[in-house]
């Protein structure tokens, strides 16, 4: 929470760690490249990727990036070059494009403490709705081959769990000082709603997605590093998708009106 009201380099920073920790954890659901080498080629190029929204990000800094990825793979594939090399692409994808989008939220000029803050507690929002209805009171499996114990009310709960706590800041802002105040002049009731739909269906697609990469490699967790809440993907999972999602809304929608 910290480093999110700090900004900056300290949010830079905790972004980082987390990739990087989430990085291992894909190698090892992935199971494939678990050579020292093939973690320090992802490791770097995320961290490449997420500094890359630091200076000035573009499509050429990507593409450089993932050109240089193949580039080192095509002499480090091993035996399955196709799957090495597409492996590790998605990897920078998912933890250094989608998860690093986090940055460019959280610098966004005079809401970006807001909008994180927002988001955060609009993904939790989702899961506690979604566990409590599904648990007691959903039947129903929305796909059980991938995540047995989701339900479609809790599925549905949960997008209005994450649309509720939108709403509530919104309706509050007067109450939470002065930068909220700036998330009631750029934004219309509309837009807060429809953010915290996207929000509740996104975030629930990523802890889908996940789940089915985790079934897929025969794992409960992503790691036990969290004792008692899994990996550092287990806890992010939905982040990762929501981050890219929310900031393309407020690009299109809100930046596109002014």
């Amino acid at each position: 929470m910290s480093s999110i009201y700090l900004g900056g380099l300290f949010f830079f920073l905790f972004i980082l760690i987390v990739a990087i920790l989430g990085s291992l954890e894909y190698r090892n659901i992935v199971r494939y490249g678990d050579d020292l080498f093939s973690k320090i080629i992802l490791v770097f190029f995320v961290s490449i990727t997420i500094a890359c929204y630091k200076i000035d990000f573009n499509f050429y800094q990507v593409l450089l990036v993932l050109m240089s990825m193949m580039f080192i793979e095509f002499f480090n594939f091993k035996t399955k070059p196709l799957h090495s090399i597409s492996t590790m692409l998605f990897g920078i994808i998912w933890l250094g494009l989608m998860f690093g989008s986090l940055v460019l939220l959280r610098d966004l000029q005079d809401i970006g403490f807001e909008i994180v803050i927002m988001l955060f507690v609009s993904v939790w929002a989702c899961d506690s709705f979604a566990f409590v209805a599904g648990k007691y009171f959903g039947e129903k499996k929305i796909l059980p081959s991938v995540s047995p114990k989701k339900t479609w009310l809790g599925t549905f709960f949960g997008i209005f769990g994450s649309t509720l706590s939108f709403y509530l800041f919104y309706s509050y802002s007067d109450n939470l000082g002065y930068n909220f105040l700036k998330i009631n002049e750029l934004f219309r009731s509309n837009d807060i709603i429809l953010m915290g739909i996207i929000t509740g269906i996104i975030g629930q697609f990523g802890d889908f997605f996940e789940s089915l990469l985790k079934r897929e490699a025969g794992i409960k967790d992503s790691s036990k590093i969290l004792k008692g809440h899994g990996g550092i993907l287990d806890r992010f999972d939905s982040i990762i998708f929501v981050s890219p999602s929310i900031y393309i809304y407020i690009e299109l929608a809100i930046n596109g009106r002014m």
